[in-house]
């Protein structure tokens, strides 16, 4: 006997042959005989056919396989997009506070402006106001102390002199002081000498 720890079918059915041949005097081992080569032909087959669907399950695996590893990268891929979205997302959210939180600064900051531009146009007016009443009372005194002196003055003489004239029934006498170099007192008691006393 062959002493092998597998199975060949070929020498199987050559083993299967021998002993025909040796047993061909007795049908009912030629019967049995032709049987199990019958059975072992159906074996083969059998055998043959499950290889081909392993291999064709092999494949398929091998595809599943590459079809997950493909899979997995796409994951890989959009777990890392959305990642990025997420903190894009997050980091858009504090600009956005950031910039409401700046637009309120900023509104409350226009609104103390418009309230104090309020009060200021409030002041101007009422400055305004003031000054139209205390050049009313100017032009009042003025008038009135030109009516009384008789002095008339003449603005155009710039800021450091004193010019004008002063008028009476028969005269008119002009002055020019210099301010830097004579004192106010000095000027309002020349002024008051030129004046003549009709009382």
């Amino acid at each position: 006997m062959i002493q092998t720890d597998t199975f060949n079918v070929e020498e199987v059915l050559e083993l299967g042959e021998q002993l025909n041949t040796m047993l061909v005097s007795d049908d009912d081992y030629k019967n049995k005989l032709q049987q199990l080569k019958s059975t072992w032909g159906m074996i083969a087959a059998l055998r043959q056919k499950q290889r081909q669907q392993l291999k064709a399950d092999i494949e398929a695996i091998s595809q599943l396989n590459c079809l997950d590893d493909q899979t997995t990268s796409q994951i890989d891929r959009l777990c890392s997009e959305e990642s990025e979205l997420v903190s894009k997302i997050a980091d858009t959210k504090n600009h956005i506070g950031d910039t409401k939180n700046e637009c309120q600064m900023l509104a409350d900051k226009l609104t103390k402006a418009q309230n104090q531009e309020q009060q200021l146009c409030e002041k101007v007016d009422e400055v305004k106001n003031n000054l139209r009443n205390a050049m009313s009372q100017r032009r009042f005194d003025v008038g009135l102390y030109t009516n009384i002196t008789n002095i008339r003055w003449q603005y155009d003489s710039g800021a450091d002199y004193v010019k004008g004239f002063v008028c009476d029934k028969n005269n008119i006498k002009p002055f020019d002081l210099n301010r830097k170099e004579h004192s106010k007192f000095f000027m309002t008691n020349y002024l008051w000498d030129l004046i003549d006393e009709d009382w």
